[in-house]
């Protein structure tokens, strides 16, 4: 029974093998019911249906000329798409090679044009163009130079790359004036480009991962490290400055078919292995460990400041509290609500379970509750030298306000002083004062003079004995 089966899967690879071709020459037409085979078998093109999982740009899903394993039957993430930011929204797509180039037919839009003749000088016949998918996964649209007879690429699908890095001859750099480099999707199920790119810097010699224009990560001397198990080759010439990789085969397990994906949220993993290479999904604006940078942003920003998933609630009575302007925007995902959020001096979080639009954070709420929603709050940093420096400001602000008041009571009381000594000398040399004098000595002690009243009561001593 064991020994049929197999023999049937046998068979049935051979006729697949017979059945399926690698070319699609001038004329030919490639439907939702046919695909591309390499010859070796591993790489499919074809039309694959996506499923986004929400309601986005107007549809649920949508169709890509879609490259991926020829294994892979879930089909959950491809290769290369040729399609990505334009999908197809039914099953009409024609991928065909004519007079005018390569390109998908559709009838609900206009023709996607992958490559036009009009932009090449080279001098060759429509007729002889084909299109190849190699063993590589480098889909290769080719013809014959008319004046040399030399075979000549028209265009290839390693010069379009998307999320996905393979093995070599794929390349990460820049060649012959192409710059080449990672884009994530939007989200894990929604293939349109999203806010994060991998390029490899040939100046510094790294992988940098930024966030729109924002360097989020780098290799640093990292690279030397992962050497021992991608086997990454930097390349240098007049023409090219690119970096490429084999697997390590000898010294770690692989599943068949392995590839580098740059996935949404930043990190960069091999698919079989699971091994994650770079660290920027946990760059949080501040930590600058396994190559993640510290954010720059606008002065109320400061170095210390950083995301941090809080549980927060918001009071029924604080109805500003959030931000909803750009929630409808499903072209921003959490990186770019981050990025806003950073830039933005009012805001103080953004809702970390939105995968699309943004929702900020610009008022008061409460932590800690098991119900709460899931923000990406930023933390500001109160660091200890700052605290000295404001307690050391309030202290001298105190000893200045209590030296002012003192020196203000101490000339007052000094002024008050000054006037009574001058109303008793006055008094002493008056006239009243002498006739005082004359009683005291000429009438024995009597008292038969008056005298006013308030004047005998600033006196200090009795004139009376």
């Amino acid at each position: 029974m064991f020994g049929s089966r197999v023999l049937v899967f046998i068979l049935g690879c051979l006729w697949l093998t017979e059945a399926a071709t690698n070319t699609l020459n001038h004329g030919d037409k490639l439907n939702l019911s046919d695909s591309l085979v390499s010859q070796n078998g591993a790489v499919s093109l074809g039309f694959h249906r996506q499923d986004y999982g929400r309601y986005w740009d107007g549809i649920v899903s949508g169709y890509y000329l879609a490259m991926y394993y020829t294994g892979d039957t879930s089909l959950n993430h491809s290769i290369w798409l040729a399609n990505r930011d334009d999908a197809i929204a039914d099953d009409s797509g024609v991928l065909i090679v004519d007079d005018t180039g390569l390109k998908i037919n559709r009838t609900d839009g206009n023709p996607i044009q992958l490559f036009s003749l009009q932009s090449t000088s080279i001098s060759i016949s429509s007729s002889d163009m084909k299109l190849v998918l190699h063993n590589s996964g480098n889909l290769v649209l080719q013809s014959t130079d008319t004046e040399n007879g030399e075979n000549v690429v028209l265009w290839q699908s390693f010069d379009h790359l998307t999320d996905t890095l393979l093995p070599e001859p794929m390349k990460l750099g820049v060649s012959h004036g192409r710059r080449m480099l990672l884009t994530s999707w939007l989200t894990d199920s929604i293939p349109a480009s999203g806010s994060l790119t991998l390029e490899w810097d040939p100046v510094g010699n790294l992988l940098v991962v930024r966030l729109r224009e924002r360097v989020l990560w780098s290799t640093g001397e990292l690279l030397s490290d992962l050497n021992k198990i991608y086997n990454f080759t930097y390349v240098s010439s007049p023409d090219e400055q690119y970096l490429h990789y084999t697997i390590a085969i000898g010294q770690f397990a692989f599943e068949e078919n392995p590839r580098l994906l740059f996935r949404h949220d930043g990190s960069l993993v091999l698919e079989g292995s699971r091994l994650n290479i770079t660290g920027s999904n946990t760059c949080d604006g501040n930590s600058t460990e396994n190559g993640c940078k510290r954010w720059e942003g606008p002065k109320c920003r400061n170095k210390g400041d950083k995301y941090e998933v809080r549980s927060i609630t918001i009071r029924p009575t604080d109805i500003y509290s959030t931000n909803n302007t750009l929630m409808g925007n499903f072209s921003l995902s959490i990186n770019d609500c981050k990025d806003i959020c950073w830039n933005d001096c009012n805001c103080l979080g953004v809702n970390a379970d939105r995968e699309l639009g943004c929702q900020f954070l610009s008022g008061p709420y409460d932590e800690g509750a098991l119900d709460g929603m899931s923000f990406q709050v930023i933390i500001r940093n109160r660091s200890k030298s700052k605290t000295w420096i404001w307690i050391l400001i309030s202290i001298v602000i105190a000893l200045t306000i209590i030296v002012l008041f003192s020196t203000l009571f101490y000339l007052r009381r000094r002024s008050r002083a000054r006037k009574e000594e001058k109303f008793l000398l006055d008094l002493m040399t008056s006239e009243d004062a002498s006739d005082i004098r004359e009683l005291q000595t000429g009438n024995k002690g009597v008292c038969q003079v008056p005298i006013p009243m308030t004047e005998l009561s600033r006196v200090t001593s009795s004139i009376c004995l």
